[in-house]
């Protein structure tokens, strides 16, 4: 079983075999896996590399890498299951110094002895700094070729023994039970419906036990490849981190990007709305204005009070003269004062202008009105006769009593 989250940041990594030919020569066999579809892909680098300037000219620029190391300084021995890790050492090397190697273990479920793959750590830390100092993200560092029995479970189940660049590594079931040296031809072997050739074995190997849920990484604890890999496992966290926030970002700046133009195309609308009918705001102010100065006028004349002048108005229509006319009858008329320039209402008076034939007439008339009871008093302005009418015009004011 693989865990993908591994490769959250890149969907590559690149599996190294670093096989030591001799004290001066590395010979270096490279796999790059992917994730394509949700599957993995493996993409073998077929030429021969033999140092590090070649390497990174091969391997895509920011992608992690896990190691593989075999040949000359990598001792391979069987032990008893029943010593510690500390006296494994002892066992195969009994005049070794403490934490001066370092080592990765097999155990064979059906055998009561098990396999050490073992290498100085002067020889660790040089190899693993060398691809430090180049820049590359070192994540895991395997020591021999224990790790192929990871991928041996989806390659052909019916060849029990494999040749790598190395070694000829036989099995019973998924147990290693030989390890010998092989300088042979590259053999290939089948994976799925792919072929993978015998030297590209532990290369790919390197990448899938990385993936892998059980891992047998080294037993040393060398402080710049576990500073790189936690480096890159903070980067996964934080990279992903960054991409969710962005992510969010870009949300809301898009809902914040379809409110403002949401409101901005009501804003501008009700702009229009209020430019067109601005003549009908400005005409509605003035007549609010307007409004409210006949209702102080009304108040400060009293004219808003309740009135009988309307009933009395119509008494005294009822007794005029059948010959006599009016033009005009006005409750209450109101005159201009041409020196304080305000209106003067003349309140409880009713003016009527009208003519008759008979002057007679007109002061019977005014006399009839004089003994009403709601009357105070009754004048007659601008009796005039005019001779072309045969008509005398005159001017009624009468006072109602408060």
């Amino acid at each position: 079983m693989t865990n993908l989250r591994n490769l959250i940041v890149h969907n590559q990594i690149a599996g190294i075999e670093v096989n030591f030919i001799s004290d001066n020569e590395i010979v270096y066999h490279v796999v790059i896996v992917k994730i394509q579809k949700g599957k993995l892909v493996s993409d073998p680098i077929e030429q021969e590399i033999r140092n590090i300037e070649q390497l990174l000219k091969v391997i895509p620029p920011n992608i992690p890498v896990c190691l593989t190391l075999t040949g000359k300084g990598v001792i391979i021995k069987k032990y008893q299951n029943n010593d510690d890790e500390e006296s494994i050492i002892k066992k195969i090397l009994p005049f070794a110094k403490d934490n001066e190697f370092s080592f990765n273990t097999h155990h064979p479920q059906k055998d009561e002895e098990s396999w050490a793959a073992i290498i100085r750590n002067e020889q660790l830390e040089k190899t693993s700094n060398s691809f430090l100092e180049a820049g590359l993200i070192v994540l895991d560092v395997f020591i021999g070729p224990f790790n192929l029995t990871e991928l041996k479970i989806i390659l052909d189940n019916s060849v029990s023994s494999y040749c790598t660049s190395s070694y000829q590594i036989d099995f019973s079931d998924n147990d290693i039970t030989r390890i010998d040296k092989y300088n042979g031809d590259d053999i290939c072997y089948y994976l799925s419906e792919e072929t993978v050739k015998g030297s590209q074995l532990l290369a790919l190997a390197s990448s899938f036990t990385h993936l892998s849920i059980n891992q047998c990484r080294t037993t040393s604890n060398i402080g710049s490849i576990v500073c790189s890999a936690n480096d890159y496992k903070t980067n996964n966290v934080i990279t992903l981190f960054m991409k969710t926030g962005v992510a969010l970002l870009f949300v809301l700046l898009t809902i914040n990007f379809l409110a403002y133009s949401h409101y901005s195309k009501k804003v501008d609308s009700i702009n229009l709305d209020v430019f067109q009918n601005r003549s009908l705001l400005k005409k509605e102010k003035e007549l609010k204005k307007e409004l409210a100065e006949k209702k102080q006028l009304l108040a400060r004349t009293g004219l808003d009070t309740k009135s009988h002048l309307a009933y009395y108005a119509d008494i005294v229509a009822s007794l005029r003269p059948k010959n006599m006319v009016f033009q005009e009858m006005i409750i209450n008329p109101v005159e201009v004062n041409q020196y304080k320039k305000n209106l003067i209402v003349q309140k409880n008076t009713i003016r009527i202008v009208g003519n008759s034939n008979s002057s007679l007439q007109i002061n019977n008339w005014v006399a009839v009105l004089g003994e009403l009871k709601f009357v105070e008093s009754v004048e007659l302005f601008d009796l005039k006769y005019s001779n072309s009418k045969k008509l005398t015009e005159f001017i009624l004011e009468i006072t109602i009593r408060s």
